[in-house]
């Protein structure tokens, strides 16, 4: 019983937002969360001072939801659906080709 005490008094606990591609940063480490429906919640994460070695988690709705480190070269290999460029992104950039157009234009043939 002291165990427990002693552990649940060395919780540090912090609000976080959990960013729309389900992540969040705790000191300085990026961490992510599969529950997808938090993305962009603000979320309580906690942290035991006993054992630093434990990962992290995410107390909402009185469960803990464990985060994992981000894994970059798993998460570059998911496949993502092809979202169409809009707004200054859809302009292209060529500025090459925009003044061989000009010089183009001024000969005649």
């Amino acid at each position: 019983m002291p165990d427990t005490m002693l552990r649940e008094a060395l919780i540090v606990r912090a609000q976080r937002r959990v960013r729309r591609d389900g992540t969040l940063s705790i000191a300085g480490t990026t961490f992510e969360l599969a529950q997808g429906y938090l993305a962009g919640r603000v979320v309580m994460i906690a942290r035991s001072l006993l054992s630093t070695d434990e990962p992290p988690w995410v107390e909402y709705e009185e469960q803990r939801l464990p985060l994992h480190p981000v894994d970059a070269q798993a998460n570059g290999k998911f496949p993502r659906a092809h979202r169409p460029q809009r707004g200054i992104d859809a302009v292209p950039f060529d500025p090459a080709g925009a003044l061989l157009d000009q010089a183009v234009k001024g000969v005649r043939r």
